[in-house]
C-alpha cells in the first residue's frame, strides 16, 4: 500500500489510486515527521478463502435409511475455495510516539471472492437405484472494516500488526436434484462479520507518499439457511424433507 500524510487540521485531499497488494493515498506532507496525520487511499489485491458447506437433515429424512442419509450429507457437504480480485478505499490516522506508530483505519472494499461447485448426478452408494446431483456456491462481496494497527519505524520503513472488525455481504446457495424427481434449492444473502487481523510493511516514498503490502485474515463467521422444493419438483411431501445448510466463510486478503 502507499499513503501520503495529512497533518491534523489540514483539509482532506482526494487520493489517486495506484496500488499493488494494498493501497496508495495522497495528501499534503506532514511537518515534523511523515508518519503522523490523516491519510486516504485506495487498494487492490487478491482474495482467497475457505467456505465450508455443512448439511444437516431433518423432518421426513428420519424415515430414510441411515446409509442414504450419510450419502446425502457426504455428497453435499463441500469445502469451497472462493478466489478473486479485491479493491477498495480507506481513510485513517497515525500518530508517531518515539519510534512507535499507532493508528486506526476505516475501509470500504469489495472482496470479490467467489466459487461455484457442481457434482453431476451419481448413484447413491447405499441406494444405487437413486442418483443425486449437488451444487454449492458462495460469493463474498461488499465489505467494510475498522482496524487498529501498531508499527515500529525503522528509518522510514514500518513493519506493523493490525487487528479489528470486518463485515461482508455473503451470498450462498445449495441445490439438489435426484433421479426420483426430487428438486430442492436454498439460498441466502446476509451481512456477517468477525475478527480481522494482519501483518504488513509500509515504506515512505517521499513528499508525503508511502506504499505498503499487507496480508489480512478475515473470519466472517457463518450463515445458515434451509432448502425448499423448487417449482417443477415432482416429489414433494408434508412434512418436507428438510436440509439445513451451514456456510462458514474465512477470507485471506493479500
Amino acid at each position: 500500500m502507499a499513503s501520503n500524510r495529512v497533518p491534523a487540521g489540514d483539509a482532506w485531499r482526494r487520493a489517486p489510486i495506484l496500488a499493488f497488494v494494498g493501497a496508495i493515498a495522497a495528501a499534503s506532507p506532514a511537518a515534523a515527521d511523515t508518519w503522523s496525520g490523516f491519510y486516504v487511499g485506495g487498494s487492490i489485491g487478491q482474495s482467497s478463502g475457505d467456505a465450508d458447506s455443512r448439511i444437516a437433515l431433518s423432518e421426513n429424512w428420519s424415515i430414510e435409511s441411515a446409509g442414504l442419509r450419510t450419502d446425502i450429507v457426504n455428497g453435499w457437504s463441500r469445502g469451497l475455495e472462493p478466489v478473486g480480485t479485491n479493491f477498495g478505499a480507506h481513510i485513517g490516522v497515525n500518530q508517531l510516539w518515539e519510534q512507535w506508530v499507532f493508528g486506526a483505519v476505516f475501509g470500504l472494499e469489495n472482496l470479490g471472492a467467489k466459487e461455484t461447485s457442481y457434482r453431476p448426478s451419481t448413484p447413491a452408494p447405499s441406494t444405487p437405484s437413486l442418483s443425486y446431483a449437488f451444487g454449492n456456491s458462495v460469493d463474498v462481496g461488499k465489505s467494510w472494516s475498522l482496524r487498529g494497527r501498531v508499527g515500529y519505524d525503522i528509518g522510514g520503513v514500518l513493519p506493523y500488526l493490525s487487528v479489528g472488525y470486518q463485515t461482508a455481504e455473503v451470498e450462498a446457495s445449495a441445490q439438489e436434484l435426484s433421479s426420483g424427481g426430487y428438486s430442492k434449492l436454498g439460498q441466502k444473502s446476509e451481512w456477517t462479520g468477525g475478527v480481522s487481523y494482519g501483518v504488513g510493511l509500509e515504506t515512505q516514498l517521499g513528499a508525503g507518499w508511502s506504499i505498503r503490502g499487507e496480508y489480512q485474515r478475515i473470519d466472517l463467521g457463518d450463515i445458515t439457511f434451509d432448502t425448499a422444493y423448487r417449482a417443477g419438483s415432482s416429489f414433494q411431501t408434508t412434512p418436507p424433507y428438510t436440509e439445513t445448510v451451514k456456510q462458514e466463510v474465512t477470507v485471506n486478503s493479500f
